[in-house]
This record gives structure tokens, C-alpha cells and sequence, in this order.
């Protein structure tokens, strides 16, 4: 999970930047603050692939991350929400791994029920904190204000953290 938590840090981190250069004024046509959104947009189509190549290039994992970007992404925000869902349905995944081994207490140690325990009560966290960055990117087919880019930030060091 962490190369996908790498590579959504490295997307919402892109997009302040992106945002913070078009606030500056970068000249007309070329994404500035007075350029059209569509043309935006379809200045970075061209430059998409690239960038989701740099992109996974930058984790930890750019074989995995690669392989699994779906083939038809074409923009960043949709790419972003795969991520998010990946990741959280294989946090699901896990969780429900950790509640089988907790159906089994009288094989397990007590330090280990313990362990398992802390692990269980940190997914349930990372669970929380995906479906509310889910949330937050669902609610937008363009950039996010930087206030809720910043909790989406927020949230996926704090899931890397945990």
C-alpha cells in the first residue's frame, strides 16, 4: 500500500503545484490563471501518460504501480480515484484477514491477539480515512480547493504513518 500512498502523495502534491503556478499567472494559453479550464485539461492529456510514467517511477514499486494503472485512464482525477479504491478495498481485504485470524484465540498467543488487535483497530482507521478521501475526490471532476487537497494529504500520511 505504500507505493500507492507514495503515488497519491506525489498526485496531490503535483496538483498544489500546478494550481500555486496557474494562481501566479502564467501566460494566457499556457494554463495560467486566465486560460480556459478545458484548455488546461487538454494541454495535460497530451502529457499524461509521461506523467503517470514519472509518476510511478517515483515509488517504491514502479512495476506494480504500473501494471496496475487501468489502461483506459486518460486524466489524473479519475487515475486518483482508482488509487484511493484500490486502496481501500484492499485494506478491506486485509482487515477481513485479521478478523479470521482473531476467530482463532485459543491457537494465538496473547501477545499475538494483542498485535492483531492494534492492527485491526489501524485498518479500521485507514478504512475511515480512504472512504473520506474517496469522498472528498468524488466530489469534483476538476482540482480540488487546496483546503480539501490538503486533507487528502493529511489523511494518506496519516494511513502511511499507521
Amino acid at each position: 500500500m505504500a507505493g500507492i500512498g507514495g503515488l497519491l502523495n506525489n498526485l496531490v502534491i503535483e496538483g498544489k503545484s500546478r494550481r500555486e503556478e496557474g494562481a501566479r499567472g502564467a501566460p494566457e494559453g499556457a494554463g495560467g490563471a486566465g486560460a480556459p479550464l478545458a484548455a488546461v485539461e487538454g494541454a495535460a492529456i497530451g502529457n499524461l501518460l509521461d506523467s503517470l510514467e514519472t509518476i510511478c517511477n517515483s515509488t517504491p514499486n514502479p512495476s506494480y504501480c504500473k501494471s496496475v494503472i487501468p489502461k483506459g485512464t486518460i486524466d489524473v482525477h479519475e487515475f486518483s480515484r482508482f488509487s484511493i479504491q484500490k486502496s481501500l478495498s484492499r485494506s478491506l481485504k486485509f482487515l477481513k484477514l485479521v478478523d479470521n485470524y482473531l476467530q482463532n484465540l485459543s491457537s494465538l498467543s496473547h501477545t499475538t491477539i494483542l498485535a492483531l488487535e492494534d492492527c485491526r483497530l489501524l485498518f479500521e482507521l485507514n478504512v475511515d480515512y480512504l472512504s473520506s478521501s474517496i469522498g472528498i475526490v468524488n466530489t469534483t471532476n476538476g482540482t480540488l480547493p487546496d483546503v480539501e487537497a490538503d486533507n487528502i494529504h493529511t489523511l494518506l500520511s496519516v494511513i502511511l504513518t499507521n
